[in-house]
């Protein structure tokens, strides 16, 4: 490629370089790209993804637009939807299988907490020696001048229930009422 010839003395007896000579021949045809060459080059001249922030009005912009909503419009349809999952429904439970499943839920102290099954005593279990003795919660309260046995109750933090119970049974008794200080 990069040979010199020399001409005779004919044409002039001057040195040409030939180096561009392999250029001169018949042109090169460019070998066919495929579609994803095609496209890879267009990307790369296109800026498909532009900052919408930027340059407003402007057809690159614009391209930009259409493409976040062409990406928007193909995520809303490609989405499964919101109808429920096809299958057959699962039979109701019968009461003794219910009650099965029902020993191993675990309910709050509120409800009563009946669920669990009883177990039957094995040898860890002793026998207590003598029954504690239950809690008990010694409130004091003092009635004012115009107050009530149940409003003293009520700030010495019983409950509304109990207070309407106590006033229940000694109704009779404070009849004509209670003596300040008391």
């Amino acid at each position: 490629m990069f040979q010199e010839s020399q001409f005779d003395s004919q044409q002039g007896g001057a040195s040409v370089s030939l180096w561009l000579a392999e250029s001169l021949k018949a042109p090169r045809v460019a070998p066919k790209q495929g579609w994803r060459e095609r496209i890879r080059d267009w990307a790369e001249d296109v800026e498909l993804v532009p900052d919408l922030g930027q340059r407003i009005g402007s057809l690159t912009w614009f391209r930009g637009l259409a493409t976040c909503f062409s990406l928007c419009a193909t995520a809303l349809y490609l989405s499964p939807g919101f109808q429920p999952v096809p299958g057959a429904p699962e039979p109701l439970m019968p009461d003794a299988r219910y009650d099965e499943v029902r020993s191993q839920m675990i309910t709050p102290l509120a409800l009563g907490a009946d669920s669990g099954r009883h177990m039957g005593a094995t040898d860890a279990v002793q026998p207590l020696a003598e029954t504690p003795e239950r809690p008990q919660i010694e409130l004091n309260a003092q009635i004012g001048s115009s107050d009530s046995l149940g409003r003293a109750l009520s700030r010495a933090g019983v409950s509304a229930g109990d207070v309407a119970q106590v006033t229940a049974m000694v109704g009779g008794d404070i009849s004509g009422g209670v003596k300040p200080g008391t």
